[in-house]
């Protein structure tokens, strides 16, 4: 989705890496976790998979792998290992230790590198977080991304009623059982609606598709958008500040 559809997301990613002095390399060969293969139970297709990308990025000696999207992160630290659980050709070793080297983005900036919060700027927004399915519940990731939009000067987290609850994406659910994906959005735009806030933020891509039809459809005016994009315009919000003043001297 960030090839194809989300760009900005993809930028920023990097944007915000090289900000907290990651070198960031992005390996040309590399392709799909494979999870929606997998999940449909082409066991075989999605193991070749696994085994490609474990290849391509042994290759590149980097110390981590980081992502915004939660369910590609759920297949590096777990799906890839179950895959290759019996495998004795050296892919079981290879998915234990890249699963071990794997972050989604918000966990990797708090808990790892931690991030630099003196070159913030003001962004100044009511946000409510949406937990989205594979982070909170197979990664346990909610307090790390609240803890990034948190640290961002003007930034007001109002959290909405049951932020963990499903937007009804799912991947290929909201394609193979429309009429109930609808549903499950609808409730959560209402909830989203109450909160009167100006921008709904999440970390995965495909919630922020489902989110985005679902506040477009309501009326409602309100912009969805990963965390990391709200930090990466802190940053560029002080940058662009400084270089106001210097300008002014």
């Amino acid at each position: 989705m960030n090839n194809y559809i989300y760009t900005d997301m993809g930028r920023v990613l990097v944007e915000v890496l090289k900000a907290n002095d990651v070198e960031v390399m992005i390996p040309k060969e590399q392709h799909y976790c494979g999870t929606p293969v997998y999940v449909n139970g082409d066991v075989e297709t999605a193991t070749a998979m696994a085994k490609s990308n474990l290849d391509i990025f042994d290759k590149t000696g980097a110390d981590a792998i980081v992502l915004d999207c939660g369910t590609c992160t759920d297949s590096w630290k777990h799906d890839y290992k179950e895959l290759l659980e019996f495998d004795d050709t050296g892919y079981k070793e290879k998915a234990e230790k890249w699963a071990a080297r794997t972050y989604q983005i918000s966990e990797f900036l708090v808990n790892v590198t931690g991030f630099g919060k003196d070159n913030l700027g003001t962004v100044s927004k009511k946000v409510t977080y949406h937990d989205p399915c594979h982070v909170a519940r197979s990664l346990e990731i909610t307090k790390e991304p609240r803890a990034v939009l948190k640290s961002i000067p003007g930034i007001e987290l109002i959290e909405m009623k049951n932020p963990g609850s499903c937007c009804g994406m799912a991947g290929s659910f909201s394609l193979i059982f429309p009429e109930l994906s609808e549903k499950i959005l609808k409730r959560k735009v209402k909830d989203i609606a109450a909160t009167k806030v100006d921008l709904v933020a999440t970390s995965c891509p495909a919630c922020r598709m489902q989110l985005s039809d679902g506040v477009e459809n309501a009326g409602m005016g309100n912009d969805v958008v990963h965390v990391i994009q709200l930090l990466a315009e802190a940053y560029r919000s002080k940058q662009n500040g400084q270089q106001a003043f210097n300008n002014a001297d």
